[in-house]
């Protein structure tokens, strides 16, 4: 029989050392006493506790769930290198976050990487630092684009790209930050543009004079890389 509280995490010691050392220095500043440090404890600790917490709670329960529904070794994944590497990255991004969405993507990554996903430790790593990288809204469009990319890899201009997203999310984006965030994820392989779809309509684009038809005109124009789908699995529950 399982112990339930096997893997709870433990609550928050009195003793920690980094907060005592910190408050201490506060109070050592001069001319600065005992209320700096209280309110070192109250702005800076006491939030970054209720984080830590919080992140150690949901974690805890998604393996206590793996556990109980998959028969996942939790012992077992205290010598698993890779899952360890990855928790520990993710538990320090995720102190530094208060936005659920990256908060959930943090923790469907660990949940994944304790399954055993298939992918390497290599890409794993970074694609935890893409979550910390990377905010909200782009993880959104790149949903966005891998479930839309039959009906919007052949679109021949940004303002087409924008005007099919802004009917799904109306307002969500300006045209400017909607461009700024595709290009975001250029640059981190996770999809890729072709050089030669049009600008927004309100800037000039010099007409193509020549054209070389030995391209075939049925390739895409925007694609979700194979990088991009496996970022999205390893986020996703």
């Amino acid at each position: 029989m399982v112990d339930s509280d096997q893997y709870t995490p433990p609550k928050s010691d009195k003793g920690d050392v980094a907060h005592t050392l910190a408050k201490a220095a506060v109070s050592a500043v001069p001319y600065i006493g005992g209320p700096a440090a209280e309110l070192f404890n109250l702005v800076i600790v006491s939030p970054l506790e209720k984080r830590r917490q919080a992140w150690m709670e949901k974690v805890a329960d998604a393996l206590r769930l793996l556990e109980s529904r998959q028969g996942l070794n939790l012992e077992e994944l205290q010598t698993n290198d890779t899952f360890v590497n990855v928790l520990i990255q993710a538990s320090s991004i995720a102190l530094r976050n208060h936005q659920k969405e990256k908060i959930e993507a943090l923790k469907n990554a660990v949940i994944n990487s304790a399954l055993g996903i298939n992918m390497r430790e290599e890409f794993q790593l970074p694609f935890i630092r893409y979550i910390d990288e990377l905010i909200p809204p782009h993880l959104l469009l790149l949903k966005y684009l891998y479930d839309n990319e039959p009906s919007i890899s052949h679109s021949d201009s940004y303002e087409q790209l924008y005007r099919d997203f802004n009917m799904e999310y109306p307002d969500y984006l300006s045209r400017d930050e909607f461009k700024m965030l595709l290009g975001d994820l250029t640059t981190r392989g996770l999809i890729r543009i072709s050089s030669d779809i049009d600008d927004y309509e309100d800037i000039y684009v010099a007409d193509n004079i020549l054209v070389d038809n030995s391209t075939p005109k049925d390739l895409p124009k925007l694609i979700v890389t194979s990088i991009g789908k496996d970022f999205l699995a390893f986020i996703s529950a």
